[in-house]
């Protein structure tokens, strides 16, 4: 049986300074430039360039499990072609192409990544072998699954550059990262690690300079909420509902005024102010229930850049929208004696429902809720997504969509045991400038909505219209590498506010259709 790679690194890498320092052992991180000032390669890719992905390599990847570190010396021995790869890469590689999007002009054609590829992307990313803590989760690493995780870092730099999809870039650096916080086993290692450095770096020369180059936000470019059927500022008219509110029999509830509880994870800032927002709008919760272990006191587990959504640098502002630690529900506020149950497993948020007997369930700060939870709502379970939906499923939405140059989009929509895959009930734009506050604006977007939606079933006592998300352009993304925030960090979009541009007035005469003259 092949042994792990060894006992673990003291001393780790130079932290690199800022909001997401190197946690290295936590996160799997790294400095970057730590890892390039070995002895470059000779094959060293220029600043945009790039070596391309290679065919085989996604599908060896998936015949060996890579992801699955449980059966180690079987993933081994199916690894072994990928850990030879690994060693003649800079000879396979003859071909270089350059990235997708130049930097200086416009985007070239990309290729799509193949099914193969995001098929061993979904596996890494959904097993706990990459997430925190990443040196006790690869404890079981031995010297060829290394190699071999190596070999398929380098192929996805290369699927990036390809595709113009850089969730894969974001797996490569999970991958380096993962294999360069244990010891070397062998004199291979070593300089694959610092191959594969090199194209990351060339890789992150070209992203940088393509944030760069990006037409710079500023406070005018705003766009409306478009929140088709919802009126975040209507007051609800609720039907006169004949049934006496505390009857709790089936067969009475969809005659009743509908029952709207919440189901918030423990710890999450936005319950309080969903409370407020709902109450101020004539909507009384008729519960909160609380998700999550019960405490024994400060959570042992190190910090994480993980832990936290990438956004810009937030200003200080007294605006009612601004984030941080809100209050508990009901301390000296409009949505005051609001019942609110503590629950420790799903069966407790099961009893909670049904001895409340709710119509509606409203997510906040809750992680996938299970199909036999989902299905006790009468009317159902909705959610607000910070992401334009199907486009932008799971983690990391705002950072993801800035990073692929896309619009900022929160969406409504129904729960179901997928993740974000439920049918749309609305969704609103939210401007990037300013940058200061848009996390906060964004975060008030999503409490707009779900605002919306209880207004809606309190006067008509049924949900809006939905649509289904359309088939084959779901896309998920995966939690953001501390690499890749860093990268964000240093963009255009975590500066301040760019000043409006004053445009010299040309003529009085405006052309007919509102064509600009």
């Amino acid at each position: 049986m092949t042994s792990p790679i060894g006992p673990r690194i003291d001393t780790a890498p130079p932290a690199v300074e800022g909001r997401f320092p190197v946690r290295a052992d936590t996160d799997g991180d790294f400095d970057l430039a730590a890892l390039t000032a070995e002895t470059a390669p000779r094959f060293a890719p220029s600043r945009n360039e790039s070596r391309g992905a290679r065919s085989g390599v996604a599908e060896a990847a998936a015949s060996a499990r890579l992801w699955d570190l449980s059966e180690p010396a079987a993933a081994a021995r199916a690894a072994k072609g990928l850990a030879a790869d690994a060693v003649s890469f800079n000879f396979v590689y003859s071909q270089r192409v350059t990235t997708t999007r130049s930097p200086g002009g416009d985007a070239k054609h990309p290729q799509p990544a193949t099914h193969m590829d995001l098929k061993v992307l979904h596996g890494f990313e959904t097993t706990s072998v990459l997430r925190p803590p990443v040196a006790a989760n690869t404890a079981a690493l031995t010297p060829a699954i290394a190699s071999a995780w190596l070999t398929l870092a380098m192929h996805w730099i290369g699927v990036a550059a390809e595709s113009a999809d850089l969730r894969f870039l974001n797996g490569a650096c999970k991958l380096l990262g993962a294999v360069a916080i244990h010891p070397a086993a062998g004199p291979e290692l070593p300089q694959q690690i610092t191959m594969a450095a090199h194209l990351l770096n060339a890789a992150t020369d070209s992203l940088q300079a393509d944030l760069a180059n990006r037409l710079a936000p500023t406070a005018q470019f705003t766009t409306k909420p478009v929140t088709p059927g919802l009126h975040a500022g209507a007051t609800p008219h609720p039907k006169s509902f004949t049934v006496d509110e505390g009857s709790g029999r089936e067969h009475d509830r969809s005659r009743r005024r509908p029952r709207i509880m919440m189901l918030a994870g423990v710890g999450s800032g936005s319950p309080a102010q969903l409370a407020e927002m709902t109450a101020a709008a004539g909507v009384r919760l008729t519960a909160v229930c609380w998700y999550g272990p019960p405490s024994d006191g400060p959570a042992a587990t190190p910090s994480s850049s993980y832990d936290q959504a990438w956004y810009p640098p937030d200003q200080p502002t007294t605006d009612q929208t601004a984030s941080g630690p809100q209050p508990e529900v009901g301390q000296g506020h409009a949505a005051s004696n609001i019942p609110q149950i503590h629950a420790h497993n799903w069966g407790q948020v099961a009893e909670a429902l049904n001895r409340h007997a709710a119509d509606l369930v409203i997510l906040a700060g809750m992680p996938i809720v299970p199909a036999a939870v989902l299905s006790l709502a009468r009317l159902g379970v909705i959610n607000a997504h910070n992401g334009a939906l199907p486009t932008y499923r799971g983690m990391d939405a705002v950072a993801w969509a800035l990073l692929n140059n896309d619009p900022i989009v929160c969406t409504l929509h129904r729960a179901e045991p997928g993740v974000d895959t439920g049918s749309v009930y609305a969704s609103a734009a939210v401007p990037i400038a300013p940058a200061g506050t848009l996390r906060a604006r964004t975060k008030h977007t999503q409490l707009q909505l779900l605002t919306a939606a209880a207004v809606h079933v309190a006067t008509t006592g049924s949900l809006p219209a939905a649509t289904a998300q359309a088939p084959g352009l779901g896309r998920q993304f995966y939690r953001l590498h501390p690499h890749l925030k860093r990268v964000l960090d240093a963009s255009p979009f975590a500066g301040p506010v760019v000043p409006e541009p004053k445009f010299p007035l040309v003529s009085d005469h405006h052309p007919p259709g509102g064509a600009l003259p």
